[in-house]
């Protein structure tokens, strides 16, 4: 079908070019308007269906966008959930660390001896924590990134689409 749609309009070029041009004049000739609307009408049955479909992608290029920003926005809060159950998972897990600290040092007799490995089980479980805190920030920031990376991407990808389908009607 491409190719009939060129070879139609090489065909207007043919007929343009063998037309008789009229003295004194470089810009104007004399054509049959038969042949003329013979090829146009051709032109008109062989258009590829590309066409209407980007003329409908130009209708609805907020539509389109507008989805694309929907999509993003719902990626960005279950990353949100995700990070929160991560954070919630991990202080139950801290909380957890810290009872079973406190039981074994209920069942301790000497006094010092309970003071020193508190003091020991407090710091590995305030450490363990921390690097819990920061390991689950890091991959809800890495996670948040990704989705947002892909949202770029997505609604970059869109425009380029609308942009080069909007190029071709302009021409």
């Amino acid at each position: 079908m491409d190719n009939e749609f060129f070879k139609n309009i090489q065909e207007l070029e043919d007929l343009l070019e063998e037309a008789y041009r009229l003295p004194l004049s470089k810009n104007k000739c004399v054509v049959d308007s038969g042949k003329f609307f013979d090829i146009i009408d051709r032109i008109k049955e062989t258009l590829p269906d590309e066409m209407s479909r980007s003329r409908e992608v130009l209708e609805n290029k907020d539509i389109m966008l507008h989805k694309a920003k929907e999509d993003s926005n719902v990626m960005l809060e279950r990353a949100k959930k995700a990070a929160e159950q991560m954070l919630v998972k991990a202080k139950k897990s801290s909380d957890a660390i810290l009872a079973r600290a406190k039981e074994q040092a209920a069942h301790m007799t000497d006094e010092q001896k309970i003071m020193v490995v508190a003091k020991e089980r407090a710091a590995e479980i305030i450490e363990r924590a921390k690097n819990d805190a920061m390991r689950m920030r890091n991959v809800t920031i890495s996670y948040v990134d990704d989705v947002i990376a892909s949202s770029e991407k997505a609604l970059g990808a869109a425009l380029n689409n609308i942009q080069s389908v909007k190029g071709k009607y302009d021409k």
